[in-house]
């Protein structure tokens, strides 16, 4: 009798274990959306912005954050470096993929990378000027996609001698890598 209460304790544990473990109760897989593929360029002072660089430890980085609402879980950033020819490409999921449907406001800064490459650091050399997609001068970069249209993104000159030092909104990217992790 003993041998056949621990058999079917076996059992019943082995099945536990496998319906357990059938993904149903895990973590959501992240949905991936449609994304229209969307190419833009950006200057400064109009040049591409390796003209201004000295090294190969700065990039401009240009994220797209949702327009007219605060940021939510799950919601995508579309994001892209800027290339030295001064071209941008937005990803969302993998490399050049586009930007899904929406409302965006662009937010851009141009920053070092740590030692190693790892993290991308401030301070922004656009002093802050463009890294909050809260604020209402920076809805003249803004972009609607519609789902299986194309997108032309703007083509952005920035004018350093216009800008003046801003206070970092709570986008800004860290000075520091201890803040980051």
């Amino acid at each position: 009798m003993l041998k056949f209460i621990s058999t079917l304790l076996s059992i019943a544990m082995f099945a536990f274990i496998f319906t357990g473990c059938s993904g149903e109760h895990g973590p959501p897989m992240p949905v991936v959306k449609k994304t229209s593929a969307a190419k833009g360029t950006f200057k400064i002072d109009g040049v591409p912005p390796s003209a201004h660089m000295t090294d190969r430890m700065t990039t401009v980085v240009i994220k797209l954050y949702p327009k007219g609402r605060r940021i939510q879980p799950g919601d995508i950033i579309p994001t892209s470096d800027v290339a030295p020819d001064g071209t941008y490409q937005p990803s969302s999921f993998v490399q050049g993929d586009g930007i899904p449907a929406g409302e965006y406001v662009m937010c851009f800064e141009w920053l070092t990378r740590s030692f190693g490459g790892g993290y991308l650091l401030g301070p922004d050399r656009f002093k802050n000027n463009f890294n909050n997609p809260l604020d209402p001068e920076q809805a003249k970069y803004s972009i609607a996609v519609e789902e299986g249209k194309p997108v032309k993104l703007p083509d952005i000159d920035i004018k350093m001698a216009d800008l003046v030092e801003k206070e970092a909104s709570r986008f800004a990217t860290p000075n520091t890598v201890s803040k980051v992790r």
